[in-house]
């Protein structure tokens, strides 16, 4: 079999967000020879939570907790809507949004892998390395020894 074009895209409608706020995500797929399936894992780490994935009612399937197979009985080709998703920010920092493991179907039912997708983008806020817990526990640490020192030379002198 001949190599095709074949990809599956993510776009956001932002691609900043401060924590606690969401935004929508498209899915789309592209090949030049016609295909019956797709599947693929969506993924992140845990500044972002990934809710409502919706398949588009071309496909058969769903894409439950990220994990996403879809097939029809009308081959697709060309551009085509895989479906959408929603991202809430949770911690800020930069952020990694993954179809790992892609894989298309062809017309004859041959399992073709594609390159990962990855889209990033970054969470304002909160991200700070003074807001990191270690951090106030060694402020509180440090703080702590002081005023120990502190009141153990005042004893000293006494």
């Amino acid at each position: 079999m001949r190599a095709f074009t074949k990809e599956v895209n993510i776009t956001c409608e932002n691609t900043e967000l401060n924590v606690s706020e969401s935004t929508t995500c498209k899915m789309t797929g592209n090949t030049d020879e016609a295909i019956s399936g797709l599947q693929f894992y969506l993924t992140s780490n845990d500044k972002i939570e990934i809710q409502d994935i919706k398949t588009s009612s071309i496909w058969e399937g769903d894409g439950l907790d990220g994990n996403v197979g879809l097939y029809t009985d009308e081959n697709k080709m060309g551009t085509f809507d895989i479906g959408t998703f929603k991202i809430k920010a949770k911690k800020g920092g930069k952020v990694k949004v993954k179809a790992e493991k892609i894989s298309f179907s062809t017309s004859s039912f041959e399992l073709v892998s594609l390159d990962d997708e990855i889209f990033e983008m970054k969470i304002k806020g909160n991200d700070n390395w003074f807001s990191n817990p270690i951090f106030i526990l060694g402020i509180i640490g440090i703080f702590g020894v002081c005023i120990g020192v502190f009141f153990f030379r005042k004893k000293e002198k006494k």
